[in-house]
């Protein structure tokens, strides 16, 4: 007898702990909630952004850079820059080489026009001593000879235009090489394509970084879930 009344009061107990602690939740919480201004809404839940990776498109040495985790950025924005010495001789030497072809294209356009006069020239003597050799007043030998000056002076003026197709087929070479160079040193320029914030830098100025290394990771705080 005495151990049931003993169960019962230890059932009472828990009961009465159990019914003391709920209440102290509800006051906390209501207390908590009492002692928030207005203006500031509470809640449980996870919010998910996306984060994007800067990373380099071509090996080398980082030169710059130009943020710090927790530093806000915008859309374009430079935050770091690869050395460019090696790419920037490059493309001087290209520009080099496209100034030398349109130059070899400018004369070579001037000869065609001194080729299309010889063989005028060469045409008329031609057609004057076929003349003058029909009538016996010159010999074979000398209408052979204006026969090949003729010739001569027709291939001289196809060879030059040959030259021309060349010269421009050069230039063309060049403006590409200049173009490429141009991408890939735009292309050291690490920027971001969003608007957000610097979560991480993963990299310092001196290191050497292989073909897709991270620079920096930038959380989009547009894109926010």
């Amino acid at each position: 007898m005495a151990s049931k009344h003993f169960s019962i009061k230890l059932l009472i107990g828990v009961l009465v702990c159990a019914l003391l602690a709920l209440g102290g939740w509800f006051y906390y919480q209501s207390h908590l909630e009492s002692a928030m201004p207005d203006y500031v809404a509470s809640g449980n839940g996870r919010i998910e952004a996306v984060e994007y990776d800067i990373a380099t498109k071509y090996a080398g040495r980082l030169e710059t850079v130009s943020v710090n985790e927790g530093d806000m950025v915008a859309a374009g924005q430079r935050l770091a820059t690869m050395n460019t010495d090696a790419i920037e001789a490059q493309l001087r030497e290209a520009q080099a080489a496209w100034r030398e072809a349109q130059s070899s294209r400018d004369y070579v356009q001037a000869m065609v026009e001194v080729r299309k006069s010889e063989l005028i020239y060469a045409q008329r003597e031609q057609e004057r001593a076929a003349k003058l050799a029909s009538s016996g007043h010159i010999s074979q030998e000398k209408l052979d000879q204006a026969n090949t000056k003729y010739v001569t002076a027709k291939a001289m003026l196809k060879a030059v235009n040959i030259q021309v197709t060349q010269a421009e087929s050069g230039i063309e070479a060049t403006q590409a090489a200049i173009a490429r160079l141009q991408v890939t040193l735009d292309e050291s320029y690490l920027t971001t394509p969003i608007q957000g914030r610097v979560l991480y830098k993963l990299a310092q100025p001196g290191e050497v970084l292989g073909s897709g290394g991270n620079v920096f990771t930038v959380l989009d705080l547009t894109d926010v879930s």
